[in-house]
């Protein structure tokens, strides 16, 4: 058994604790209820699972059936956590790219903008809508 601190760790690192090896789980979840995490269980493969219910914070439509979401932007370590729809966040680096800029410059101008590495592409973030923010 892992006391309640540590537990809290696991799932706020990995998003995934399972429940099997906390015996208190409400007391968990009431928790980090306080902290503004919000989690959700989920069983499969015969293990319960106490998941975090992550938030979207940005979101690119990438077509008809796929968007590419933004949950967090760690600015000091230059890493965004993304995701494709609702399937598992991972870290991928923050990237500047050059673009040409000629709607605040009559003569145009290259400007950095950051961007997210994702499926060895660059996609600009001011290219995501943001949501729920």
């Amino acid at each position: 058994m892992i006391n309640l601190k540590r537990a809290t760790e696991i799932l706020e690192e990995t998003g995934k604790l399972v429940v099997d090896e906390i015996i208190e789980v409400e007391k968990l979840k009431e928790l980090l209820r306080q902290k503004g995490i919000e989690t959700r269980f989920e069983s499969t493969e015969g293990n319960d699972y106490l998941l975090l219910t992550r938030k979207v914070i940005g979101s690119m439509c990438l077509f008809n059936t796929a968007s590419l979401n933004i949950y967090e932007i760690d600015e000091a370590e230059e890493k965004v956590l993304i995701g494709l729809n609702n399937d598992e966040p991972t870290w991928n680096p923050l990237v500047y790219v050059y673009v040409f800029d000629n709607i605040d410059s009559p003569l145009g101008e290259w400007v950095s903008v950051p961007a997210v590495r994702w499926a060895d592409e660059n996609h600009r973030l001011d290219q995501f809508m943001r949501v729920g923010v």
